[in-house]
């Protein structure tokens, strides 16, 4: 799970800057990808160093920058959603009334860029709700030691 906040915020760099040299307005004109992909790949490596050390302190900075992600994510969705309606906007005013037919390709092709970003962010959302919700379980409890540490063994096949 923690890794996959890594690779989301590397998608969302790797389109957000092909995103970057589009003319037509799109979620990098608030440079929504790059600051999102932050974000993602923060979120990912401070989840990655908490599962190897384990502490309460670094739990709450885990639950306190997830929270923070969640509020970009949703920021970024609905500048998403208005991005789809500019877009939309767009293909049928130039393909209908200037029967401009090149540009329909392009502009479906930043929908879909857009549409994957879209669907990324929820994605990440959900994650990092569940992951959220395990942080706050974690905190509220009164023990100090309420994070299970998974140690795998590898076992010789040769041995035995």
């Amino acid at each position: 799970m923690h890794i996959a906040l890594l690779f989301f915020g590397c998608n969302e760099m790797m389109m957000g800057l092909a995103l970057m040299k589009e003319t037509v307005s799109n979620s990098s004109s608030l440079y929504t990808p790059f600051w999102q992909a932050a974000l993602f790949i923060i979120c990912g490596s401070l989840s990655i160093h908490t599962h190897s050390y384990p502490s309460k302190k670094l739990v709450t900075v885990c639950f306190s920058m997830y929270i923070v992600t969640i509020l970009g994510g949703l920021f970024a969705l609905v500048h998403r959603i208005v991005c789809f309606s500019l877009f939309s906007r767009h293909i049928w005013y130039d393909f209908y009334y200037h029967h401009v037919e090149p540009a329909y390709p392009r502009y479906a092709q930043l929908l879909s860029a857009e549409a994957v970003l879209f669907a990324t962010t929820v994605c990440v959302i959900v994650l990092l709700i569940s992951l959220s919700w395990f942080a706050k379980a974690s905190l509220r409890s009164s023990h100090t030691q309420v994070i299970v540490r998974q140690h795998l063994t590898v076992i010789d096949s040769d041995r035995e």
